[in-house]
Parts: C-alpha cells; structure tokens; sequence
C-alpha cells in the first residue's frame, strides 16, 4: 500500500518562491493544464490498482490555477481516496475555492510574513492580503457548512520574518484554523539556483561512486526500499511519472507515463534509477503501526531519574541514534520543509540535531517543535531537544502535545 500520489494538474506556479525550483526559473511555466479526461483514466486505473491510500493535487505548482479542481476533488471521492491540497492562496479571484473545500480532507496554506513587506520577500509576487481575504472566506464556509475539511497555514521561518509570526499565529487562530510554525531554509534573498546544489549529471567520481556501493549494501542489509520510491508517486500534468518528490521534474528524472507502464514496471525504473543510489539520504516509512509500537514500548519502561536524563543529554549520538532507532523521524518531510539539507548533503536527521532543531524545524508531521517547548517549558530548562524529549520521556509522562 502505497501512501501518496501527487498529481499536478498544472504547469505553473503565480509565484517565484526562491526555495523552489519552479520559482527559480529552472522550471518553466506553461499554460498546459490537465485534461478532465486524462485525469480521470489517471484515477480510474490509481483505483483498480488498490495500492493508494491519498490524493495529492500539488507538487511544484499551484493547483487553484486550475478552474476545474474542485470537480477533480469530487471524482477522487468517487473512490473515497484522502485528498490533500497544498496553496499559496495568493490568488485575488478563486472561483472553485469554496466549492473545493467540500471535497478536501487536508488543506495546507504556505505563509511567510504578515505584512506585505515581509511577506514577498519569500512569496515573491504573491499578495498577503489576498492570502489573508481567502482564509476568511474559508473560515466562514467551514463554519457555516459545518465541513471537516482540515486546514493549517504554514508559517515558514527565516529568522528575518520572525516578529511577525505571532501577528500570523494570533490571526489564523481567531479564524478557528490549524497554524504550524514551520523552520527553513536561511536567506531567500540569496539568489542560489537548485542547479548549485542538486546535480543530475552522469558521470560521477570514483569517491561518488564508493558512496553509491555503501548505501546499496546498506539498503540490502535493511531490504526496505526507500519510502520516497515505495510511499510516494510523483506525476505532472500529463501523467508523466518521475522519480520522486525530491528530484525537480526534468528528462533525467522521468520514469515514463502512468497510463502507458505497468504499476510494477514504473517502480523497476524508479528502484534502479542511477539518481537513488546516489541520494544523500535513506527514508523509511513512518506510519501510525510505528507510532503505537514505539509508544507502547516506552510507556512500558520505567522512568528515569533526573540524573541520568541530564546524562543522555551530553550524549548526543545517543540521542540521535534514539530517534534513529525509533523510526519516527521523517527524512522525506524535513527535507520538504529544510531545504538546506539538500544542499549541505548531509543526513537529514544529523542535520535536525545539529541544526534544525535549534531554529524551530520540526521532525515528522505531527510532532510540533515550538508547540512541545510552550506547552512543556521545562524542557527548556533542560536544553534538551524536544522531540528527543518526547520520545524518551514526554510518552510516558503523558506530556501534552
């Protein structure tokens, strides 16, 4: 059972997000939107193959461009998938935008400031008030119409934008909506092309290729494949499938067409793609089964003093290797939301204990740094990392999340 497909039913972005390779230029945007036809064969066959649990119309663009989403949504129903929608909302005019929520179970809003100053720094050409006026008419047609729709506004932390997020908090909690406050990548006003980070060339050094061989043995020594390629299933607009979610949408990333390839032929090309043996980093499957395991395995544990919690905490490796072990760190969502990650090329969970943690990044998600530190403040006391925290003693304390 597969977790994700995204589609994107379009081939643009309104915006030019420095983060982004879509917003970089190195993607380029086109008028070509999907086919009412070509998406729903896309579905019929998702369907039939009884391995997707999730619908995600987003990718690397902006899914409200499209005029039709809301009846896409509704044919997705058709077969009870979840459907998820990730937006800009910067849009001043979205005419499918109320009838979208009824066929919605995740909406997910990306912010960066609350004034408008601030704010296009990031989200350059967007309009915060516009942001602002969609999440408005959101909150009053959840309301009225009583819709279960789920909907979290994404603050995304820079350090300069800082000031304004409680502005942002205090604003979308007033409109009875979910606000995350999410770390990221430095400075977008570095004008850095993905190409400076994320190479797709073939040739590759001898030292390059070591690296290849010991991550193979490691795969086959864990015999897991990579939840990016086992999880999750990119498509474009015209159901090209690509490698992953990670890796921009180019000719030395596409698989093959989804209509036109077997299920298990799709997956061969992506498993054996020169590009996953050389990624920096490895992601496992964190599912809810794991969760419970892991919850119920240290609820069962004894708690431990004082002195020896102060003793973890001057052993970081241990600490790491303790969520490590835990497999509930999500390399697949930090790397989404810490992009500086990708370009360090480091692990993804050296990178939270050492870096991310400290700016407020968040580790899977459903585990929220910022929040775990407010509502527990003594752990700050400690200097502990939060989620390590959680993990080796906030689940059997019952600490509030």
């Amino acid at each position: 059972m597969l977790d994700y497909l995204y589609i994107d039913i379009v081939d643009a972005c309104n915006l030019r997000c420095q983060s982004c390779p879509r917003g970089l230029g190195i993607m380029k945007n086109t008028n070509n939107i999907i086919s009412s036809d070509l998406f729903e064969k896309i579905i019929d066959k998702t369907y039939s193959l009884g391995m997707f649990k999730r619908i995600g119309l987003y990718n690397w663009t902006e899914p409200y461009l499209h005029p039709e989403i809301d009846v896409f949504l509704q044919y997705c129903k058709k077969y009870n998938f979840e459907t998820w929608v990730s937006s800009n909302l910067s849009l001043k005019n979205i005419p499918a935008l109320k009838n979208s929520l009824k066929y919605i179970d995740y909406l997910y809003v990306s912010t960066s400031g609350f004034s408008q100053e601030v704010h296009s720094i990031n989200h350059k050409g967007g309009n915060i008030e516009n942001v602002k006026n969609n999440l408005v008419g959101i909150s009053e047609e959840k309301r009225l119409n009583n819709l279960p729709v789920n909907i979290h506004v994404r603050y995304l932390n820079f350090g300069y934008n800082s000031s304004e997020s409680e502005l942002m908090r205090d604003f979308i909690k007033n409109l009875g909506l979910n606000y995350q406050f999410d770390g990221t990548m430095g400075d977008p006003t570095e004008q850095r092309s993905l190409d400076d980070f994320v190479t797709y060339e073939m040739d590759i050094t001898e030292r390059e290729r070591e690296r290849e061989r010991e991550r193979e043995r490691e795969r086959e020594r864990e015999q897991i494949p990579c939840g990016a390629i086992s999880d999750h299933l990119p498509m474009d607009h015209e159901g090209n499938v690509f490698l992953c979610c990670h890796t921009r949408n180019c000719e030395e990333t596409k698989i093959g067409n989804f209509l036109d390839m077997s299920f298990n032929n799709i997956q061969k090309r992506r498993m054996e793609h020169y590009l996953c043996r050389r990624c920096s980093f490895y992601y496992r499957k964190n599912n809810n089964i794991a969760i419970s395991s892991f919850i119920s395995k240290m609820q069962s544990k004894n708690t431990l003093t004082q002195k020896i919690r102060n003793m973890f905490f001057i052993i970081t490796k241990n600490q790491e290797e303790f969520i490590r072990q835990s497999n509930l760190f999500d390399p697949i969502f930090y790397i989404k939301h810490n992009y500086d990650a990708a370009i360090d090329n480091t692990d993804p969970l050296h990178h939270y204990m050492t870096i991310g943690a400290k700016r407020g990044s968040n580790p899977n998600e459903w585990f929220d740094s910022n929040r775990y530190l407010a509502r527990n403040p003594d752990v700050q006391d400690y200097c502990m990392n939060p989620f390590y925290h959680y993990l080796r003693y906030g689940i059997k304390e019952n600490r509030d999340l």
